[in-house]
């Protein structure tokens, strides 16, 4: 069983990952790419990984990137580490995939954004 996490600190898809990788202490090699340096776009990391983005995970013969595919893999492959983190039924899953849908396609670009160009964003404003 050997992981490995290519990853950012700064990077909160990066931080969820590793969030569950700690909660029951699973152990992995961490790989920082440093994004500032743009190591993620470097030919060499561009061969591991040709999304170029962090996270991005090996777990034996599996490479994927992509948090919510990576977190939803992690709570497939270890069921009994991570009981009950990617819900224990399909209903509950389907609730789980929700947010993780809604927090990368709403939230996340908007604070990725403002974060990175330091944009004036539009407000998000209720219906």
């Amino acid at each position: 069983m050997s992981i490995t996490l290519y990853y950012h600190p700064f990077s909160q898809p990066s931080r969820s990952v590793l969030a569950l990788l700690n909660i029951d202490q699973l152990k992995f090699e961490g790989k920082v790419v440093d994004l500032f340096k743009g190591e993620a776009r470097s030919p060499e990391y561009l061969k591991i990984n040709p999304f170029g983005g962090v996270p991005f995970l090996i777990h034996n013969d599996i490479h994927l990137s992509e948090s919510n595919a990576i977190l939803q893999y992690l709570c497939d492959a270890f069921p009994v580490e991570l009981r009950g983190f990617y819900g224990n039924n399909s209903d509950e899953r389907a609730q789980v995939n929700q947010l993780l849908s809604w927090y990368q396609s709403t939230f996340d670009p908007l604070f990725s954004n403002l974060l990175v160009c330091g944009c004036n964003q539009p407000k998000i404003q209720s219906p």
